[in-house]
């Protein structure tokens, strides 16, 4: 029995599969990258290796087993056994074993085991969905020969501007000086005026008056600015509104889809939703996201058991090109 596709489902939630006596499927993450030789900008993924010294039962892969064929571990670990020595038998003869969608196995001329992983698969479940993207090239471009084009044929900046700019300098301080001295010699002769002035009876008996106006005219127009600099009176004053509700703030719940396909076309997807109705699935179209009408068997509010209903629909029902979305 070929127990790969038990193996690829581990390595999507896992970082290490071991295959009690044979050896250890090791995922490390590498990140998105271009290739500028090909012009391809690569998503993020999980590179496979494998170690040959991982051989101790971690009970992983057979536990694995044994809950999707629903049998006892003792029968899920003689199949693993059984899987093993087949394979170690087939190496031995010089023949390449394939591991379907993870990679190949074969004895080099000293005898030693090598692997190659497919690189076709991407074990990242954040990159389902994701390809390869291909991009124009762009050609070179001289950025000092344009701004030499540009400036090329400018004439430099004179230093006559310089000069002028000192000379305008050189007249306005004086004027300013002159301009800032004007108010203080006003101010003087006006005191002086002022203080000549209140030396005559008359003029002291016509000022007392003056002032007890002042005083009760000054006394009312603080009592009517004070009046209308209050808060409520002031022009164009309006009471900030208070709100006694608080708005609630809802969080978007995410949800996670089983997709069975993808089209541009929407006829397409209905037809294979209504292929997917008579086998038995609750199927659904979603609404369109970058072109594409999306045909999903199911729907969950939980990671956990949208994967495992994933790896029960592919190696149950043998729909291994069913893939997750979270929305």
């Amino acid at each position: 029995m070929d127990i790969s596709s038990y193996i690829k489902d581990l390595l999507l939630l896992h970082d290490c599969v071991i295959v009690p006596k044979f050896g250890g499927f090791v995922a490390n993450y590498r990140a998105a990258e271009i290739n500028y030789s090909n012009n391809t900008l690569s998503p993020p993924a999980k590179d496979i290796s494998f170690n040959k010294s991982l051989v101790h039962n971690d009970g992983l892969l057979i536990s694995y087993i044994s809950k999707c064929k629903e049998i006892g571990y003792i029968d899920a670990k003689r199949i693993v056994s059984d899987f093993v020595t087949e394979t170690q038998k087939k190496l031995e003869k010089g023949k390449k074993v394939t591991f379907d969608e993870i990679g190949l196995f074969y004895n080099d001329s000293q005898h030693n085991l090598q692997f190659e992983p497919d690189p076709s698969t991407n074990f990242l479940i954040d990159s389902f969905g994701l390809s390869f993207f291909q991009f124009s090239t762009i050609e070179d471009y001289d950025v000092s020969k344009r701004i030499q084009r540009k400036f090329k044929d400018k004439e430099a900046v004179k230093i006559f501007i310089k000069r002028q700019t000192a000379r305008r300098i050189l007249i306005g301080i004086p004027l300013l000086l002159a301009l800032s001295l004007t108010p203080l010699k006003i101010k003087y002769i006006e005191n002086f005026r002022s203080d000549s002035f209140s030396l005559s009876p008359l003029n002291q008996k016509i000022k007392s008056e003056e002032s007890n106006v002042d005083i009760s005219q000054s006394q009312s127009i603080e009592k009517a600015i004070d009046e209308m600099s209050k808060k409520k009176n002031a022009l164009f004053y309006q009471e900030p509104e208070t709100n006694n509700y608080k708005v609630e703030k809802k969080e978007k719940i995410k949800k996670f889809y089983l997709i069975a396909g993808s089209f541009k076309i929407y006829d397409n997807a209905a037809k294979f939703k209504n292929q997917l109705l008579e086998e038995g699935y609750q199927v659904k179209i979603l609404d369109p996201e970058n072109q594409f009408y999306r045909v999903a068997l199911s729907t969950y509010e939980s990671m956990d058991l949208a994967v495992k209903e994933l790896y029960k629909i592919r190696s149950e029902k043998g729909k291994s090109s069913v893939w997750l979305l979270s929305i």
